[in-house]
């Protein structure tokens, strides 16, 4: 493997400001993030430079997380990546 290589995490949330400390941690660890703010958008994201793991918030408008999930999940191409639901909390 590459030392120099950097393991990518794409961060899904439509509200990026509730996303910035896990942001902010993961980019601490030496992960490259990347980020999308929906569904389609990360489907895109994935299309052009797939991730080695993918952080996904459930609660979305339009294409929730769990039909995102849904989606990679039916296609050859990304059933492979890992998934990882992100739920709200109070």
């Amino acid at each position: 493997m590459d030392p120099s290589h950097r393991d990518r995490v794409l961060l899904v949330d439509d509200t990026p400001q509730a996303n910035e400390p896990m942001r902010a941690a993961l980019t601490l660890g030496g992960y490259e993030v990347m980020t999308a703010s929906s569904g389609a958008e990360a489907l895109r994201r994935i299309e052009e430079d797939p991730p080695d793991v993918i952080l996904l918030d459930v609660m979305m408008p339009g294409m929730n997380g769990y039909e995102l999930c849904s989606r990679l999940k039916g296609d050859a191409r990304t059933r492979v990546l890992p998934v990882i639901l992100l739920a709200p909390h109070d």
